[in-house]
């Protein structure tokens, strides 16, 4: 199997996760279930029966670390972050690279707020009001953002890596992007099928990327996933 085919069908499965999640928000599964469990858990049993989001949220050292976490995932960070970051790539003559990580983010953004729409899927109940389509939680911007971020930035670096380098920087790079998008669930600002919607659905967009973007070799190609 030829290293586009294997990021096509891939994503193909990440899509497939993403449909079963959104499956099981839409017939109040299993998993509905275990998003109220740990929403009543982070909240202490007082999701909804309180009106200050400091008192709701708590100052635990799960909540400290888990807004923190979530700073990495905001939208005008990474794409502070993707200008510089496609300048330098830019100016280094590696084009496609730039173009990719630019296409990435962007691309995903504007995924998650047409996907939360159409689904309309409300956040936690959260003392303070979301406006339009901020009040829709499913999937986490935070979390397809960040999968989308980091793991172009992966993908980028990936032929360049030695071996070792390349188990440590994925092993790294998964484990960031998931506490990112499990401190949402921690700070309340999503479902726990929220998340996980954001990163199958944000894997997906990143796979179908980088097929398409996946050249002949020279220079300046984009260097597959595989």
């Amino acid at each position: 199997m030829t290293a586009r085919r294997a990021q096509v069908v891939s994503a193909l499965v990440a899509l497939l996760g993403f449909a079963v999640v959104v499956q099981q928000v839409m017939t109040n599964g299993r998993l509905v279930d275990l998003d109220r469990r740990l929403a009543d858990h982070y909240s202490d049993g007082r999701l909804g029966k309180v009106r200050s989001i400091e008192v709701l949220i708590g100052d635990g050292p799960s909540q400290k670390l888990g807004r923190v976490l979530s700073l990495f995932g905001d939208a005008p960070l990474l794409l502070g972050a993707v200008i510089v970051l496609a300048f330098v790539l830019y100016q280094m003559g590696r084009r496609r690279d730039a173009i990719f990580l630019t296409t990435a983010l962007v691309g995903g953004i504007l995924l998650d707020l047409v996907v939360r729409v159409v689904i309309g899927h409300l956040r936690p109940d959260l003392p303070f009001p979301y406006f339009l389509i901020s009040r829709f939680g499913l999937p986490s911007g935070h979390a397809l953002d960040a999968t989308a971020f980091y793991g172009a930035l992966l993908v980028i670096a990936w032929p360049r890596l030695t071996q070792w380098l390349r188990f440590f920087a994925l092993v790294g790079t998964c484990a960031f992007v998931a506490g990112i998008a499990y401190s949402r669930v921690v700070v309340l600002a999503h479902y726990l099928s929220d998340v996980i919607a954001g990163v199958t659905l944000g894997v997906a967009w990143l796979l179908l990327l980088s097929a398409a973007f996946s050249l002949p070799r020279d220079d300046d190609r984009l260097p597959s996933t595989a």
